[in-house]
């Protein structure tokens, strides 16, 4: 059975070199197969099958949010998945520069270049076991780190995305842009603006316990000095965003990224995909009529969200494989009749 797995942390020890500066670590996480086995599903980039995978480089924050959602197959069978967790600080990162409407797009948070570098200080690690957590109320387990702090380990099925009762893989395809949004940056001589980002949640909820919670599955590049913010294009794994779900609950939130101290929240609004389509604009990109509304938590409209592309592509998995065999075949035919002609002349 494949579960996906989705991390936070809070509060973890500071071991930054700069830290006498009032500079936070750049915490990242990476997951590895304590046992060796082979039951993970990993990257395409990874060589080691031992490693599940590597979260983004949070910056300059002792509790981070990762948007990496991990894919594991559990093994029902024998009912034991071990992994081991660790936590780094990212020596490589480098000052966060942001998107202007000039520049060539670096986003919020990086993702590592490789999955773990032993020159990164070690900030906590736990080892796991998947099932255990499952079978929780709830589905998470809080672990206290020795090195400070608390790792939140969240592990839920992966639902796999049906269509028209037929099982399919899907991606999401979309692109927003903000309008009006409040500016709460002062800037020099009160001339600056926010420089905005934005997150998508899904919902979470058990039964059972009635807990409810929302987990990070993307978020954005920041955009320097704008109340009038034009993101770029996104993409996102239908299983990851929604299990497979369009009327599942999403939460769109927006922040102002903040260099020296923590991102501040300006608002969010509430959707799902099927919504998210059906608000594509028909009036252009500036078209406030039908624009998605963020407000703050006083209720306040805080700023506007136009859709300006929002749609799924679906492929049912059966499709999917019968046109890979046909590929195959038509490959392998290919790269004979080539040796052939080698062959005679």
């Amino acid at each position: 059975m494949l579960v996906q797995i989705h991390l936070r942390a809070e509060k973890l020890g500071n071991i930054s070199r700069s830290k006498w500066r009032n500079k936070k670590s750049n915490p990242y996480a990476t997951i590895t197969s304590v046992d060796g086995s082979s039951n993970v599903v990993v990257s395409a980039d990874n060589p080691d099958n031992t490693i599940v995978g590597c979260t983004e480089v949070c910056h300059n924050t002792l509790s981070p949010r990762w948007a990496t959602v991990f894919t594991v197959e559990y093994d029902e069978a024998r009912e034991w998945t071990p992994l081991r967790i660790t936590i780094r600080d990212s020596r490589e990162y480098r000052h966060h520069k942001m998107r202007t409407n000039n520049d060539s797009l670096n986003v919020r948070h990086l993702v590592k270049s490789a999955f773990s570098s032993w020159q990164d200080g070690k900030m906590g690690e736990v080892d796991v076991e998947v099932g255990a957590i499952l079978s929780m109320d709830g589905q998470e387990r809080k672990f206290v780190l020795n090195e400070g702090g608390w790792l939140y380990v969240h592990v839920t099925p992966s639902i796999p995305s049906q269509y028209r009762g037929h099982l399919v893989s899907g991606v999401f395809h979309a692109q927003i842009r903000g309008l009006d949004f409040k500016n709460i940056e002062s800037g020099l001589l009160g001339l600056g603006a926010i420089d905005p980002y934005f997150e998508l949640s899904k919902r979470y909820h058990d039964p059972k316990s009635g807990v409810t919670r929302w987990h990070l599955v993307y978020r954005s590049e920041s955009i320097h000095n704008i109340i009038n913010p034009y993101w770029d294009p996104f993409q996102i794994d239908l299983s990851r965003l929604c299990h497979g779900d369009l009327n599942r609950e999403l939460k769109l939130s927006v922040y102002d990224y903040e260099k020296k101290s923590s991102d501040r929240w300006l608002g969010e609004v509430e959707v799902t995909v099927e919504e998210l389509m059906a608000s594509v604009t028909r009036g252009g990109n500036a078209f406030r009529d039908g624009a998605l509304r963020v407000v703050d938590g006083r209720g306040e409209v805080v700023g506007l969200v136009v859709v300006l592309k929002a749609e799924v592509s679906l492929v049912s998995r059966t499709h999917y494989f019968e046109v890979n065999k046909l590929l195959t075949s038509f490959l392998f035919h290919i790269f004979y009749l080539v040796g052939i002609e080698k062959i005679v002349s």
